[in-house]
């Protein structure tokens, strides 16, 4: 009787092809991750431009309600503004003169209230995206103010124009914009604009 064995096949992946499988997954899952983070960040800079165009709409009706903008938080110790928290206070001011001239403009969650310690009332301050306060800028210039400042709202020909300034510190979350231009409060030159991230209102 003849015995016919069937042969067994012992191919398989050699470890050589093993390594390419894994580096290749890695290299796509690096290019996703790289890219959701780029959508997020896409995201967090749309959200932040959004919540600067509501404050100042409500700040033009504070304004126009009251004449003349709220004060801001003034420099730290690093002779750059702290934070929001004198801003979104009068924003969100409830009191009788407030509602009286109507008020409040904006109202907030507490939780996006919340950061750093800056300034005497900086658990006021409006976080942005990143956590940071938004900053404010409030002040006068008795010649036509730069390009990228709001001019008040019943502003009196002849008097000091009354004018602020918004802004995030961006993704980075670095106070670049305020007090950091060679040139400020003239408009940053090309190449300051290349060197930092934030969101501004100008």
């Amino acid at each position: 009787m003849v015995i016919i064995r069937k042969r067994v096949s012992t191919s398989g992946f050699t470890i050589v092809e093993l390594i390419v499988v894994i580096a290749i997954i890695s290299v796509l899952t690096g290019i996703l991750l790289v890219g959701e983070a780029k959508v997020r960040t896409s995201a967090k800079i749309k959200k932040a431009k959004a919540t600067i165009e509501q404050l100042e709409a409500a700040l033009e009706m504070y304004a126009k309600n009251w004449g003349i903008y709220p004060n801001d938080d003034g420099l730290g110790a690093d002779n750059k503004f702290t934070g929001c928290s004198i801003l979104i206070n009068a924003l969100e001011s409830e009191t009788t003169e407030a509602r009286q001239k109507g008020g409040p403009y904006v109202k907030y969650a507490d939780e996006l209230k919340k950061g750093p310690l800056i300034g005497p009332s900086a658990n006021f301050s409006l976080l942005d995206p990143w956590g940071q306060p938004y900053r404010y800028h409030s002040h006068t210039y008795q010649i036509p103010s730069p390009y990228y400042n709001v001019i008040a709202i019943g502003q009196v020909a002849g008097q000091p124009n009354i004018t602020y300034n918004l802004w995030s510190c961006g993704p980075d979350k670095n106070n670049d914009e305020s007090n950091s231009y060679t040139n400020y409060p003239q408009p940053p030159s090309s190449a300051e604009q290349l060197l930092y991230d934030d969101i501004v209102n100008w």
